[in-house]
Formats: structure tokens, sequence, C-alpha cells
């Protein structure tokens, strides 16, 4: 392999990895908001185990500092990807009907 194959290889592979990050950022907000929206006790009065809080959300950021990089992906995920969730669970609140 020569270094524009690299060049190249290199390029490719920063857009495939940019391009999933979006996707996982787009499941983590899905995940993250049904979840919240669980945790409401008006949605969810006997489930206490729901906790939007927990593992998921406290391993991902701690973690999401690896997922970050500085030209394919360079955003940090913790608050930016929670305000999204967060904004979608009250909305699934604000329509719940039992």
């Amino acid at each position: 392999m020569n270094l524009k194959q690299l060049r190249d290889e290199r390029e490719a592979a920063g857009k495939a990895y940019a391009k999933v990050m979006e996707k996982l950022r787009e499941a983590w907000i899905r995940l993250a908001a049904i979840d919240e929206t669980l945790s409401n006790r008006i949605v969810n009065p006997l489930d206490p185990q729901v906790n939007p809080q927990g593992v998921i959300h406290s391993r991902f950021i701690s973690g999401d500092r690896m997922l970050v990089h500085g030209e394919f992906y360079p955003h940090r995920a913790d608050i930016e990807w929670w305000k999204a969730a967060k904004a979608i669970a009250d909305k699934q609140i604000e329509a719940f009907q039992s």
C-alpha cells in the first residue's frame, strides 16, 4: 500500500466511522428517551426498576471520549445527546394517555 492509498483508505474509514456514530447517536437518544419516559411515575407508577440515570447513561458518559475522533466525529456525546433524549421524553410524557 502506498501513501495515496493509505490516505484514501483513511478518508473512507473516517466517513464510515462518522456514519456509524450518527446511527449510534440516534439509537442512544431513542433508548434514553424511552427509559426517561418509563421512569416517569405518572407514565409507569408500578415499575421503579427503570432508571434513565443508570448503567447505560453512566457507562456511556464515562466512555464517550473514546468515541470522539478529532477530524471525523469531534462531538462529545454527553450533554448534546442527553438533552436530545430528554426533549423527546418530555414530549412523550406530555402526550401519554393511560
